[in-house]
């Protein structure tokens, strides 16, 4: 396990709302070009003011979308078709940030939920020129 501090991370910020609002828009899980998440974050409350947030990578095998052809949901004996993507919850944590502090458990998975890649493309860009 590694661990950063979270001012630290390329990009944090843009989490810091979850942090900090209990008001969270429905969003849809695929974008405009089709395509689904990259990832999901999880916030974890306690009832105090603490609060976590669990970071998971999702990969195409994770994502069950409109054009498959399996998607119903199962009550008793009744099925209803589903008519959403549906995504898996991996059973992994890939981070998690707690307190100021980011734990890495797949330095990876980690650089890709940040867009380090872009960002080492970006350095590396800037450097050649």
């Amino acid at each position: 396990m590694q661990h950063v501090l979270a001012d630290d991370v390329l990009r944090f910020e843009q989490y810091q709302d979850l942090l900090t609002t209990d008001d969270f828009e429905q969003t849809d899980y695929i974008n405009e070009d089709g395509e689904g998440p990259e990832f999901q974050v999880i916030l974890i409350r306690d009832g105090t003011e603490d609060r976590a947030l669990v970071f998971q990578d999702i990969t195409r095998r994770e994502i069950l979308g409109r054009d498959d052809k399996i998607r119903f949901w199962s009550d008793d004996d009744h099925y209803t078709d589903i008519n959403k993507t549906i995504v898996e919850v991996p059973n992994r944590i890939d981070a998690v940030y707690y307190d100021g502090h980011i734990f890495i458990f797949d330095q990876r998975r980690f650089e890709k939920i940040f867009d380090y890649m872009d960002e080492f493309n970006e350095v590396a860009e800037d450097t050649i020129e």
